[in-house]
């Protein structure tokens, strides 16, 4: 069968695009230049050089800007930044794939363990980032297999149903439906039952995050909550809106477009817990969290304000900014090497909290 035409062009830029990137962030000059108008502090906060060349970038084509695409194209646009943006996905480790029954059908899930490592391991749970819309278990392959590599663990990534096609509660009861069945087959996974967290970046924070408060009653649940740049509180009226709405590649209206796919045109959902877990008015019993923000992300001011009310209810709190960096940091480890640097901590933070358990 001849090669597919459309999926070779898109190799052929992504392997074009990466050069173009390695040669960029390898030179501090070029990177300076570019950036240069990014060198202003804001909130206190400044930017490191291969960050600012990049967002000059897309300052340039709006290559973040997904509202003018259909949801379809806003997936494979998405993918393909990822591709170019973050490092090869990292060896050493087991790659396997399970189908599970969930409520609005079959749910697929991709497994990872280090090569090295069998038996009971602490399992993470992962729900990938991208709005309700976009993002997928492939998409995060790279992030998850580091995920396992660092914290030495078994991850289980999720595949659940997006937006628009399948609204608020889908992608919920697809992390529900998935965590406790991770629980229910925890012998034939190999998942020590004591050591489960769930885990996510953006959306997936979110998800973890109200998977978290969901289960906490219940006598299986996650021990620990790893949230990365989540998203909280759907009003979006956090200051870190209005200085970091514009121009660090998630702004104010591509959030209000995620929430109008995810949750149609009923604002007043936003307000509800399973969708802002920051007006949830009882956090207590909550598993110990994990919490990460970035300096330069409209979402930063809750995800904080999230950590807050968790320590004000007692929980087990590590909040960390990474202070130069953007929302979707995790995903750009080729990019920008403070990126490398913070996802590196992560899977370190989760292995040591694991080793704690």
């Amino acid at each position: 069968m001849s090669e597919d035409p459309p999926g070779l062009l898109r190799r052929i830029r992504i392997d074009v695009s990466r050069r173009a990137l390695d040669r960029l962030v390898a030179s501090p000059s070029l990177c300076a230049r570019l950036g240069k108008k990014r060198a202003t502090p804001i909130d206190g906060r400044t930017f490191d050089l291969q960050t600012a060349a990049l967002l000059a970038i897309d300052d340039f084509d709006r290559g973040s800007d997904l509202r003018r695409l259909s949801p379809r194209e806003a997936r494979a646009k998405m993918a393909e930044q990822i591709a170019i943006v973050d490092l090869e996905p990292p060896t050493r480790v087991t790659l396997g794939r399970r189908t599970l029954k969930g409520l609005g059908g079959p749910l697929h899930v991709r497994t990872y363990v280090p090569d090295d490592l069998a038996g009971l391991l602490p399992t993470v749970v992962y729900f990938h980032g991208g709005g309700y819309v976009t993002g997928s278990a492939a998409t995060h392959d790279g992030f998850c297999r580091r995920l396992s590599l660092g914290a030495r663990c078994r991850v289980i990534s999720l595949d659940y149903r997006l937006a628009p096609e399948d609204r608020f509660p889908a992608a919920l009861d697809d992390g529900l439906s998935t965590v406790r069945w991770v629980f229910e087959h925890s012998g034939e996974l190999g998942v020590d039952t004591s050591r489960v967290a769930v885990a996510g970046d953006s959306a997936g924070g979110n998800l973890s995050a109200v998977v978290s408060l969901r289960m906490r009653s219940e006598p299986q649940r996650p021990r620990l909550q790893v949230l990365i740049y989540p998203a909280t509180d759907a009003r979006c009226g956090h200051p870190s809106h209005a200085s970091m709405g514009e121009g660090f590649l998630l702004s104010r209206e591509m959030i209000d477009w995620y929430y109008d796919q995810y949750l149609g045109p009923d604002r007043a959902l936003r307000l509800l817990p399973d969708v802002s877990p920051l007006l949830a008015p009882d956090l207590s019993g909550a598993p110990t969290a994990l919490v990460y923000t970035a300096g330069f992300d409209p979402l930063r001011d809750e995800g904080e304000a999230y950590a807050q009310r968790l320590r004000e209810a007692g929980v087990g709190v590590t909040h960390v900014e990474i202070p130069s960096l953007p929302h979707g940091f995790a995903l750009m480890t080729r990019g920008i090497d403070e990126a490398r640097r913070a996802v590196e901590k992560i899977v370190t933070d989760v292995g040591k909290q694991f080793r704690s358990m």
